[in-house]
């Protein structure tokens, strides 16, 4: 129940930041890209990654390369 009151409280933050900082200068919007990111690597750093390396081992660091050789990939093709 956390993880989809966490889903549900950061998709509507998503949805009203996006409307209400549309008319924001890109650079702006670039630094709060960022802090958010910073942000969810903290995060999983802190909480997620030591709990799926102590249950996973090395299928951890794997996946984890996985994932990001696909977000730079999807990156790259949404323009």
């Amino acid at each position: 129940m956390l993880w989809i009151g966490a889903a549900i409280l950061l998709s509507l933050a998503a949805i009203i930041g996006k409307t209400l900082l549309k008319d924001v200068d890109d650079a702006v919007i670039s630094a709060i890209d960022c802090f958010a990111a910073g942000a969810v690597i903290a995060s999983l750093a802190t909480e997620v990654f030591p709990s799926a390396f102590k249950d996973g081992n090395h299928w951890a660091g794997i996946s984890t390369a996985i994932g990001l050789v696909l977000a730079l990939g999807l990156n790259q093709l949404g323009g």
